[in-house]
């Protein structure tokens, strides 16, 4: 077993596949393959093979158990003609969890040269017998072979080492059979199987041994008879006969049918070797008998045997006959039950059991006298003449039979090695196998057979008078094997059938009842052939079936077609003619009536006549054999060559001219022949062989006479040879069955094919010829010489597959075709080159040259200097290296740039047709990337550019140096593992440097920052106070905490804090280094201005500043504290809720937030200035403090507001004033403010009875301010609303009242004043206006101006006016306004005017109340002028009377003049009149209609006058593309109406909306014609006078068929795709599918609309691109569109089970695609584009799986893309866990404790300690875990007292563990220092 497989994971399958298969072309070989799961579950296993032209079937192995091995064969059928070799192949094996790959090998052996046998191969003894294994080595090369042997029941002994066979030699090897002896018993028969393996296949040879026991069965017989005799003395008359019956039934009698029982042999113990009785003679012992025919023959040597196998191989039988006795060309069907050669017995009838040899014995004898055994049962198929083998005449050869045993094997003795065989294996049920072979050809190899289940099917119907017929029994049989069965009794009654028939072969179907009698039909039955076989019985009659027997012209004996055979008895005859062919001989006469006696006759020519008589039964005759003689004389001689030999199947003619008889000469080596049967005369005897001239003899032939004539051949030169032979054949792809396709290579796509030809004076040469991958080869080409017949081997190539041969056997002067060659492609590597981190530089080239190789290659041109190597570029990540040969290829990485990592070269193996696997990934060197900054002396960090960067490996030399750019960045590159210190130095200042370490590794990239900083100046800081009054004062013992950065770990600060108190100044020094002032006071070493200052001091708010320049702060002011407040606010009267007051703060001292005063949701009663009150308390609130009621010093303002409500004292402010104080006690400052409800008034209007109160305005005014005013127009009672307490003028102005004095009112708290005014009425005038139309009659005239001047007023003012306008009734109303009062008393003058009227006048006298008053007004007269016109439009006036009439009263209309030809009417009232043109005569109908007169206006109006004719109307329409009608407009149609007969006719055209309207159509018939745009509709219609027609139409849409060709950018196969039309209306047609027409994809639309369409493109399942255009379709249309694709395949690999992919084309949808492990690409098709990415993409997997695609977006421009998605095992989650050895002083070593801890196993790696969080981590501390668990120093000079965060992280040392980090805080204590002397100055406060 070999275990090389490639596991795609851990948890794949482990295979080993047995190396050592191997087996002969058309065999079997099974394949050894053993499985383990290596997981923890159970899997199911599938298991098959790749690479292997004759695959075998996948294997599954299902639920295989957690760690268990299963073992498993494939069967591989090698096909015959295999060339020998070896043919490597993979065995895959997958699971769920994974798949192995694992080379194989099969070895397919050459013909075997070596030939095997055991003798005897069927031997007898008791317990142990000696045989022989001979070896027959038939090559020229000596041989070793190793014999093993295994049987059942025995032991085989034979020689352990090997054989050695000379060329040309046989070996007789010992072996040993050894069963045990035993002393009583019947003898047992084993088998046994020798195995010879030599330089080919092994070879296994069956054999027999019957083991014998000492005493025989007969013994314990005997002793059971005394025993029963002793005990059952008085049974025995009863018990005598049924022991003799059982003595006699239990004897060792021969058995009756050939084969005996299960122990009897042909040949061994029974005599003629297959049947009991009869001559010969040997008991069966070691002695096999002799032959029992008539002429004893002595016992050949040969033994042959065979294994039958099969679901049920016992009992199958097998003939052998030698060929000499098949009839001619054509075997005979006849069967021979006993299959006895020679036997004593007769054989008789089966169905009647009578002995046909009563009635034959006469014709046997004479049979018996000319063969040597009866003739075999089944032919082996039809022969051709001149290709049929006759043996000698002699009797050297005999026929056996015998039957398979329990196991399959058989074995026969006796066989001639130079006779031909014909040997049939069959059973019931099975087809039939024949096989033709030499007797050395048989012993040789044992016949293998396996029985297969027959495929012909018979079935049928038997009928009777009366119908079907049931029990009625059929027997079928071809010779070799009989089937019997019955008709259906029930059901379908009379039906029969029988499946599992051997075919091809003939049947005689026989049915037979003693009711009905017999009838028979021969059936002939192709391959697999169903045949239905009707038969018809009745009473009375019956068949004879048999076969007619003879010598044939070679001598055998056998069936003998064409001869008639006639039955008659004398009434009725029956005639029928033997068969030809394969069941040559055969007959069958029918319907002959029963019982009676029959005359039965068989002639024909050439043999004589044989009349016999026969009596027929109910039962009817089956199998009747009848003996034909000969007649005529005999030739008989040898052909022999010039050298003496005889010739081998020489043709032999025999010609008088007329008659032809034709043979061949016997491969007996004697070249004899024989022709029978001839006429008697004088003949010509011809002989031709190849390689020999023709000879010839002249011979006379007399009647019964044999003439004996040798021929001599003359040898030609060359033995006939010429060389004009040639081959033609082809070359297929082995993997895809078609044609040859050349990949990856520049040579010429041809099929090369060549040979080695020998010629005749032994010379050799190189044949070649070549053709197109589609062309059939022709070897030798044109021009060269031909082929001389013999075997050639074929050498087929074609550049990018692997070379193969064919071998040919090519006779003389033929064109041989030979077999088709499968080549198999040559192997292809693939892969990816990827780098472990960042992107893989440029340039990068695979090569593949052969191991061992030195070739190098160019990646820039991927050029090699050796033709061996190959080299691809690798481009997005990947390679293809196609076609390369199979073979062992060094693959290795060249262009790779000095910082990465080359990696080792790999040895791969490629094989035939296999696409290999290799992928690279790339590790590169570690980069440091340094970020230089520089710190000012206020903090602020920029960038520190030309700073010098120095690496140095701890423990090596220098490794790198670098320079930071602008951006202040300097790049290490180049770095291999290790730890590096990094020295940065500044360059404006050599002495501004930092030294850090770092551990770099290989693909890492670090990061590490560095700040340069200078120190800050000392500062002076002074503390004051600011008091109520705006003063300041400095602030004496004020504590200043000044906290910034003294330097940097990493980019953040790190900062301390130091402390000063302020002296009698209020001022204190700020130390930043211990010299001069500050020399032993607290120093504070800043490197940054920034800082944070905290200042305390007692009775003082604290004050922090944060982020102040250092500098900048010379002075702080403090902020005392806060006092206390109580304010409250009273309202009056007395309140149950508290109203919405908002107290809004104006005014605040500095130093507040924002303050707030609330009032409380309720108060508590009390009383102001003796009246009831609500005191509600009021919260103050300073954002500042944040604590009600608590207030800095200052004075305070609040504007107070409140719907209702108003403050008393007249100011709506409350101001709160809150003293400065210089003591700690709080003091409380009180604030109130009252508020009075508002009050209100509610006027009521009291007008006198003079007039109704219309309109009214009221006033409410304050010192002179107006406060409310109101608008009424009734006498309701008005609000004015809410108003503050207080005093008010009241004042009402209302329409038609006099004006009175303004009257005080007073508008108490919470009530309402409620005043009342009277209003005195003064004169109005109320009348109408009308429109005076006669006596009696007028009309309301509305919209009348009126005006009324009356006299002068109380003031003296004359000429006043007031005016009004009527209403729709003509009502109107004078009176006075807001802004005039009246009317006052006295007379008035009232006018009325109204257009096209004349003014009427009147005078009213006004009181006190309404004076009436009628104005009317006189229309002036109007004109209308009438037109009358015919229908051309001319004027009219003769024979007409025109006249106007109002209906509703009498009004005298004048006449109309005649002016200009129009009437006109004069002096007209305005009213609406009755217009009646009346004409005189019947030429015009009479119009009358409804004409309106305005009062002054002239009015006209055309009267046209219409005929009486008809008219002609309709709308014009045309069909949509959506199928709806829309209107033509104009002028698209014009519509014309001629009458019939008529040359000219009426034309008009559409309106806007399609319609038309032909009128003045005199009656009758009439064609109207409507064009529009060249296209014409004709209508017929008949027009009635004085009646209008409707007529509409529709023009028809016409339609073009459009063809839309669609193409992929890519050559894809778009089959299946869908093209959709889409007109601007939104009508749809489609989608249609497309269809191959060469290149392009192909669909038509047969019937689109003209218009505008876009048409729309999609692939079909798997292709998301579309694509639109816009056409316009006004005749047939070929649209190409290109479909912009890319071909997109994603490949899982890794362990994972499954990948999801996401990919989102740009602009489109997300797709989502799911990947399994180990299988195929998936392939989308995704829109492609020019510009931008054409998709990304995501992938997920499953928890315990990481997924990482080599790339996530589809580039522009990208026509093929392979995107990998690669899987890896997720990390194991690991836990981190910290603690420290603090609380530590500052600048002391803390200890940092680590844990590390996962739910499996120990993590391994380090860990990392870092300042902050987040930390810079350039700055941490590491250490290396050691049992999880790791211990970090870490230094904490610089570090600020207080709480320090630290930040640990776990680094794994591999993937197998995730990182995790966590957080840790520890208590820094300062470092103690001496307290500072007090400095200068007097003493604070």
């Amino acid at each position: 077993m070999s275990d090389t497989g490639r596991r795609s994971g851990t948890s794949a399958p482990t295979v080993a596949v047995d190396a050592t298969a191997h087996g002969a072309p058309g065999t079997h070989v099974d394949v050894a393959v053993r499985v383990r799961n290596v997981t923890t579950g159970p899997v199911d296993v599938r298991v098959h093979a790749v690479g292997l032209g004759w695959a075998p079937a996948t294997v599954d192995v299902p639920a295989l158990a957690p760690q268990a091995t299963a073992g498993t064969t494939l069967r591989v059928a090698v096909p015959a003609g295999a060339a020998a070799g070896a043919y490597p192949f993979l065995v895959v094996a997958e699971t769920p969890a994974g798949r192995t790959v694992t080379d194989a090998q099969l070895t397919v052996d050459g013909a075997s040269e070596l030939l095997v046998s055991v003798e005897p191969a069927d031997s007898r003894g008791r317990g142990r017998r000696r045989v022989d294994v001979v070896l027959a080595n038939t090559g020229a090369a000596p041989t070793s072979v190793d014999l093993t042997a295994a049987g059942v029941g025995v032991d085989v002994d034979v020689p352990a080492v090997p054989v050695q066979v000379a060329p040309a030699a046989t070996v007789r090897v010992p072996a040993v059979l050894r069963s045990g002896h035993r002393w009583v018993g019947r003898a047992r028969r084993h088998t046994f199987t020798v195995t010879a393996t030599g330089r080919s296949a092994p070879q296994q040879v069956p054999g027999t041994f019957t083991s014998r026991a000492w005493l025989g069965p007969t013994v314990l017989k005997v002793a059971a008879v005394v025993a029963v005799v002793a005990l059952w003395a008085g049974g025995a008359v009863v018990g005598i006969p049924r022991v003799v019956a059982a003595l006699d039934g239990g004897q060792d009698a021969p058995p009756a049918a050939g084969a005996g029982g299960a122990d009897a042999q042909p040949g061994a113990g029974a005599p003629g070797g297959a049947a009991g009785g009869g001559s010969g003679g040997a008991s069966g012992d070691d002695a096999g008998g002799a032959p029992g025919a008539l002429d004893a023959a002595p016992a050949p040597a040969l033994r042959v045997a065979g294994q039958v196998s099969g679901v049920d191989p016992a009992g199958a039988s097998v003939q052998v006959v030698p060929t000499s006795e098949l009839w001619g060309t054509t075997p005979t069907a006849a069967e021979v039950p006993d299959g006895a050669v020679g036997v004593g017995r007769l054989v008789t009838d089966a169905a009647s059991g009578v002995p046909l040899g009563r009635v034959l014995a006469p014709a046997v004898a004479a049979v018996r006298a000319a063969r040597t055994a009866l003739t075999a049962p089944t032919a082996p198929g039809r022969l051709l003449g001149t290709a049929l083998t006759v043996e000698g005449t002699g009797p050297t050869a005999q026929r056996v039979r015998t039957t398979t045993d329990e196991a399959g094997t058989w074995a026969v003795a006796g066989l001639s090695p130079t006779t031909r065989y014909l040997v049939t294996v069959a059973k019931p049920g099975y087809r039939t196998a024949r096989y033709v072979l030499t007797g050395a050809e048989l012993s040789a190899t044992p016949l293998q057979t396996e029985l297969r289940a027959g495929d012909g099917v018979l079935r049928g119907v038997v009928t009777g008078p009366d119908g079907p017929v049931g029990g009625v029994g059929l027997t079928i049989t071809d010779g070799t094997t009989t089937v019997t069965t019955r008709t259906v009794t029930e059901g379908r009654v009379g039906s029969w059938s029988v499946e599992g028939l051997s075919t091809p072969s003939t049947y005689l179907v026989t049915a037979s009842s003693d009711r009905w009698g017999s009838t028979s039909r021969l059936v002939t039955m192709p391959a697999a052939a169903e045949r239905t076989v009707d038969l018809a019985v009745s009473p009375g009659v019956a068949s004879l079936s048999g076969v007619a027997l003879g010598t044939a012209t070679l001598g055998g004996v056998g069936g003998i077609g064409g001869l008639t055979v006639t039955a008659t008895d004398g009434t009725t005859t029956r005639t029928a003619t033997t068969l030809t062919g394969d069941d040559a001989g055969r007959f069958v006469l029918a319907d002959l009536p029963v019982p009676g006696t029959y005359t039965v006759t068989v002639a024909g020519p050439g043999y004589a006549t044989v009349t016999r008589e026969l009596a027929l039964t109910p039962q009817g005759v089956e199998g009747w054999e009848v003996a034909m003689t000969a007649i005529g004389g005999a030739v008989t001689g040898t052909v022999r060559g010039d050298d003496g030999a005889g010739v081998t199947a020489a043709g032999l003619r025999l010609s008088d001219g007329t008659e032809t008889y034709k043979s061949m000469s016997a491969s007996d080596g004697d070249g004899s022949y024989r022709f029978v049967g001839v006429a008697a005369g004088t003949y010509v005897l011809s002989a031709e062989a190849f390689g020999y001239v023709t000879g010839y003899a002249q011979v006379t032939v007399a009647a019964g006479g044999t003439v004996t004539s040798d021929l001599v051949l003359t040898t030609v030169p060359g033995d006939g040879l010429v060389a004009t032979a040639s081959v033609t054949g082809r070359a297929t792809d082995a993997a895809t069955g078609g044609r040859v396709t050349c990949l990856a290579t520049t040579e010429p796509c041809l099929v090369t094919v060549t040979t080695r030809a020998t010629a005749l004076d032994g010379t050799t040469r190189t044949v070649t010829a070549t053709a197109g991958p589609d062309d059939a080869y022709v070897l030798p080409g044109d021009g060269e010489p031909g082929l001389l017949p013999g075997r050639y081997t074929l050498t087929v190539s074609v550049p990018g597959y692997e070379r193969s041969t064919v071998d040919v056997a090519v006779p003389m002067g033929a064109v041989v075709e030979a077999a088709t060659v499968a080549l198999t492609p040559s192997p292809s590597l693939v892969g990816t080159v990827l780098p472990r981190v960042g992107a893989l530089p440029t340039g990068v080239c695979v090569v593949a040259r052969p191991a061992g190789s030195t070739t190098s290659c160019t990646p820039a041109t991927a050029t090699c200097t050796g033709p061996d190597a190959r080299c691809a570029n690798v481009e997005q990540g990947m390679y293809e290296l196609r076609r390369l040969p199979a073979g062992a290829w060094e693959v290795v990485l060249v262009g790779l740039p000095a910082e990465w990592v080359t990696p080792d070269p790999v040895e791969v193996v490629l094989l035939p047709g296999e696409t290999r696997r290799y992928d690279a990934t790339v590790e590169r060197l570690g980069i440091i990337r340094v970020t230089t900054l520089r710190a000012d002396a206020s903090g602020a960090i920029g960038t520190a550019a030309n700073a010098t960067v120095h690496a140095t490996q701890v423990g090596g030399p220098t490794v790198a140096n670098a320079v930071s750019d602008t951006d202040g960045v300097a790049v290490l590159t180049g770095l291999t593992p290790g730890t590096y210190r990094i020295v940065t130095t500044a360059a404006d200042a050599a002495s501004a440097a930092i030294t850090i370490e770092r551990d770099i590794s290989l693909n890492q990239q670090l990061d590490a920052t560095v700040v340069l900083a200078s120190p800050v100046g000392d500062q002076v800081v002074q503390v004051v106070v600011q008091s109520a009054h705006d003063a300041f004062r400095a602030l004496a013992s004020a504590r200043v905490t000044v906290t910034g950065v003294v330097g940097y770990s990493g980019t953040t600060p790190v900062r301390r804090s130091q402390s000063f108190t302020t002296d009698g100044f209020g001022e204190v020094l700020v130390c930043t280094a211990p010299t001069g002032a500050c020399a032993g006071r607290p120093v504070l070493p800043l490197v940054s201005g920034h800082v944070d200052v905290v200042v305390h001091a007692e009775g003082f708010d604290p004050l922090r500043l944060d982020g102040v320049e250092l500098g900048g702060v010379d002075r702080v002011v403090l902020t005392p504290s806060y006092q206390l407040l109580d304010a409250s606010m009273v309202l009056v009267p007395r309140v149950t809720a508290v109203p919405g007051v908002t107290l809004e703060a104006v005014d605040a001292p500095p130093g507040t937030g924002t303050v707030r005063l609330t009032p409380a949701v309720g108060g508590f009663p009390t009383t102001v200035d003796g009246q009831d009150a609500t005191q509600v308390p009021l919260t103050f609130v300073d954002t500042a403090l944040g604590v009600e009621n608590r207030i800095r010093p200052g004075t305070y303002r609040f504007r107070v507001t409140a719907d209702g409500w108003s403050v008393r004292a007249g100011t709506a402010e409350l101001v709160v004033v809150v003293p400065y104080r210089d003591d700690d006690s709080p003091f409380t400052t009180a604030a109130q403010v009252v508020l009075v409800r508002d009050g209100g008034v509610l006027v009521t209007l009291a007008p006198d009875a003079a007039a109704p109160l219309t309109d009214a305005r009221v006033t409410l005014s304050s010192g002179g301010t107006v406060v409310a005013e109101r608008r009424v127009t009734s006498t309701a009672p008005v609000h004015l609303g809410a108003l503050p307490v207080g005093r008010y003028d009241l004042r009402v102005v209302a329409a038609g009242f006099r004006t009175g004095p303004a009257t005080t009112v007073d508008v108490p708290p919470g009530a309402d004043a409620r005043p009342t005014v009277a209003l005195v009425g003064l004169g109005r005038v109320e009348g109408t206006v009308s429109t005076h139309l006669g006596t009696g009659w007028s009309v309301a005239l509305p919209g009348a101006r009126v005006s009324a001047v009356g006299p002068a007023d109380e003031a003296g003012t004359s000429d006043v006016t007031f005016t009004a306008t009527s209403d729709a009734d003509g009502r109107v109303t004078l009176a006075g306004d807001l802004d005039r009062e009246g009317l006052w008393a006295g007379d008035w003058d009232l006018t009325a005017e109204a257009s096209d009227h004349d003014p009427a006048t009147a005078v009213a006298t006004v009181g006190t109340g309404p004076e009436p008053a009628e104005l009317r007004l006189t229309p002036r007269g109007s004109t209308l002028t009438v037109r009358v016109t015919d229908a051309g439009g001319a004027a009219v006036t003769d024979g007409l009377a025109v006249r106007l009439a109002y209906s509703d009263h009498a009004v005298t209309i004048d006449p109309p003049a005649v002016q200009d030809d129009e009437f006109v009417f004069s002096g007209l009232l305005p009213l609406t009149y009755t217009l009646w043109v009346v004409p005189s005569t019947s030429e015009y109908t009479t119009v009358s209609t409804r004409v309106t007169v305005g009062p002054g206006q002239p009015g006209r109006v055309e009267v046209p006058l219409a005929t009486p004719t008809g008219s002609v109307q309709g709308a014009v329409t045309r069909e949509a593309a959506d199928g709806s009608l829309v209107p033509v407009p104009v002028p698209d149609v014009e519509v014309t109406a001629t009458a019939q007969g008529a040359t000219e006719g009426v034309d008009v055209t559409t309106g806007p909306d399609g319609r038309y309207l032909l009128s003045g159509l005199g009656g009758g018939p009439y064609t109207v014609t409507f064009t529009a745009s060249g296209a014409t509709l004709t209508r017929a219609v008949h027009v009635v006078p004085g009646q209008g027609t409707v007529l509409d139409v529709t023009f028809p849409l016409v339609r073009h068929p459009v063809t839309v060709q669609v193409t992929s950018s890519i050559g894809a196969d778009l089959t299946g795709g869908l093209v959709t039309l889409t007109s601007g209306s939104g009508t749809t047609l489609g989608p249609q599918p497309v269809a191959r027409s060469g290149t392009r994809y192909v669909t038509t639309f047969p019937q689109v609309p003209p218009g505008t369409w876009t048409v729309r493109a999609a692939g079909p399942a798997g292709h998301l691109a579309t694509v639109e255009q816009t056409v316009d379709v006004s005749g047939a249309t070929t649209l190409p569109l290109e479909l912009r694709e890319v071909e997109l395949r994603l490949r899982a690999t890794g362990g994972a089970p499954s990948v999801d992919v996401t990919v989102t084309p740009t602009g489109g949808v997300a797709v989502p695609v799911r990947l399994l492990g180990g299988a195929s690409d998936s392939v989308l098709y995704l829109p492609g584009t020019t510009a931008g990415p054409a998709a990304t993409l995501g992938a997920t997997t499953s928890a315990s799986w990481l997924v990482t695609l080599s790339q996530t977006t589809v580039p522009a421009g990208a026509t093929q893309l392979l995107v990998t998605a690669a899987t890896t095992p997720a990390p194991a989650v690991t836990e981190t866990s910290a603690t420290t050895s603090g609380p530590v002083q500052a600048g002391t070593d803390l200890t940092v404790a680590v844990t590390v801890t996962t739910p499996g196993g120990t993590p391994a790696g380090g860990v990392q300690v870092a300042v902050g969080a987040p930390p810079d981590w350039a700055q941490a501390v590491s250490a290396t875990l050691a049992g999880g668990t790791a211990t970090v120093t870490l230094p904490t000079t610089g570090w600020a007292s207080g709480t320090t965060t630290l930040s640990v992280r776990y680094v794994p040392s591999t993937s197998a563990w995730s990182t995790s980090d966590t957080t840790v805080d520890v208590q820094v204590r300062p470092v103690p220092t001496p307290a500072p002397s007090t400095p200068g100055g007097p003493p604070g406060p």
